[in-house]
């Protein structure tokens, strides 16, 4: 099955898995194609991760017996099959990798595919969509005592429940994200007021703009002794991974969406060409 868009991020720059900025990460195909080939199984490289990660740890040779060297070339797998359209593939490689480091990265490369593959006209019954829902439900709890983990989380489960139609879902996760000052949450409450409630979406965009001021677009979130504090991002194989809370003026869409929300303002009954 192939991969489609499906309740997309408005943030058009960054991937609709993971975290922000994976997609820019290279692609399986020289590193990736030897060490399948070191692991003593020949053939296309991302069928021969996916047999590795399917293997008894105890049974794994060559360089791929390594764990950390297993992760990732499987996630260079996952990105080059979604890269390539493999829908199918996509979705057996994350399920393998989320089963073999049980994370929050691994568990949006799942989200990511089952949403992506999922038929154009799967809605909220669709096994893909419960898988999905059970996966990130599931590291939430496991996470209770993480904030920054559960608006993650959060913020996943809207935009998956967007993608499939599941408005109750969807309300419900857009309220927890605005209720903890999540930019997703008022990313895509504001772009859904654009439509029949200018007022409302500039009240959204315009707060991510005022905390943009609060803090400087090229920093990240500081711990309380000033240092980035790196428990803002998911524990994942891959390194320097971004915050996914990215300050809006590193974002053109807040900008856009608040600019986009006063001119519809003012054309209103109390625009000033009355």
């Amino acid at each position: 099955m192939g991969l489609r868009q499906r309740g997309s991020n408005p943030r058009s720059g960054r991937c609709a898995f993971v975290v922000a900025g994976l997609l820019a990460l290279a692609v399986v195909v020289g590193a990736g194609a030897q060490t399948a080939s070191d692991s003593g199984v020949q053939g296309d490289p991302a069928l021969a991760v996916l047999e590795v990660l399917r293997q008894d740890p105890a049974a794994r040779s060559g360089d791929l017996a390594d764990r950390g060297r297993l992760l990732r070339a499987g996630y260079d797998a996952f990105i080059s099959s979604m890269d390539s359209f493999q829908g199918d593939l996509a979705v057996d490689l994350a399920r393998e990798l989320f089963a073999e480091d049980p994370a929050i990265w691994s568990a949006f490369c799942l989200e990511g595919a089952l949403r992506r593959s999922a038929d154009s006209e799967a809605g909220p019954e669709s096994p893909r969509f419960r898988e999905a829902l059970e996966v990130l439900e599931s590291l939430r709890e496991s996470n209770a005592s993480d904030p920054v983990a559960q608006l993650d989380l959060t913020n996943r489960i809207a935009i998956l429940a967007g993608g499939f139609g599941a408005r109750i879902v969807e309300r419900a996760s857009l309220g927890r994200s605005l209720a903890s000052r999540g930019v997703d949450g008022a990313q895509i409450t504001g772009l859904a007021a654009l439509a029949d409630r200018p007022a409302v979406a500039e009240r959204l965009f315009g707060s991510l703009l005022d905390r943009s001021m609060a803090r400087p677009a090229a920093t990240a979130p500081s711990g309380e002794n000033g240092q980035d504090d790196e428990s803002v991002m998911p524990s994942s194989p891959i390194e320097s991974l971004p915050s996914r809370d990215v300050p809006p003026e590193a974002a053109p869409w807040a900008l856009r969406g608040h600019a986009l929300a006063s001119l519809e303002l003012l054309r209103g009954p109390f625009s000033i060409q009355d």
